[in-house]
């Protein structure tokens, strides 16, 4: 059963120096309510501060969506992304292709998002260390608000993991 491998509060904690300890040498990273809270337009200060030391530190980050060319260009442009738009996850092939952009190999790429069916159940599929984050908005497509009370099922415990190491 897939499961993610990593569950945080936020994008910003997958570091250089995380990811340098995990042996992981590229990220794919969903765009929205992972990298850009849904409904806005404008990335937050401290993500767009973490994709410049990603950049600084010479990670490759591909920006993995389901949504559409001009939208994901528009977004990994200005965060220093390599755009890969209508990756229909969970399919494996919206995946591969930001592999293949990277010249990454599965085991050595983290795929980074806030939903279990579509970030985490992809890289399961492909075995690539995943990283769920806590959406950064409350709002979301209707059918995305399902999906989130059905996938509580299945990371329950892993939030409770996340909650408590916030408090050490």
């Amino acid at each position: 059963m897939a499961v993610p491998s990593y569950y945080y509060k936020s994008v910003t904690q997958v570091t250089p120096a995380w990811l340098e300890e995990h042996s992981i040498t590229a990220v794919l990273v969903d765009l929205d309510n992972t990298v850009l809270p849904r409904f806005t337009e404008e990335v937050p200060a401290e993500i767009r501060s973490w994709a410049a030391t990603l950049t600084d530190a010479h990670i490759p980050v591909a920006l993995l969506s389901n949504n559409h060319k001009k939208r994901v260009g528009q977004y990994a442009a200005g965060l220093g992304f390599i755009p890969v738009a209508n990756a229909a996850k969970p399919l494996p092939f919206g995946y591969l292709r930001a592999l293949r952009a990277l010249g990454s190999k599965r085991h050595s790429a983290v795929m980074v998002g806030d939903q279990f069916f579509t970030d985490v159940c992809g890289a399961a599929l492909l075995g690539i260390t995943s990283v769920m984050v806590v959406a950064l908005s409350q709002k979301d497509l209707a059918h995305t608000l399902i999906l989130r009370k059905l996938e509580k099922i299945f990371i329950r415990d892993r939030q409770a993991l996340a909650q408590e190491d916030e408090r050490e």
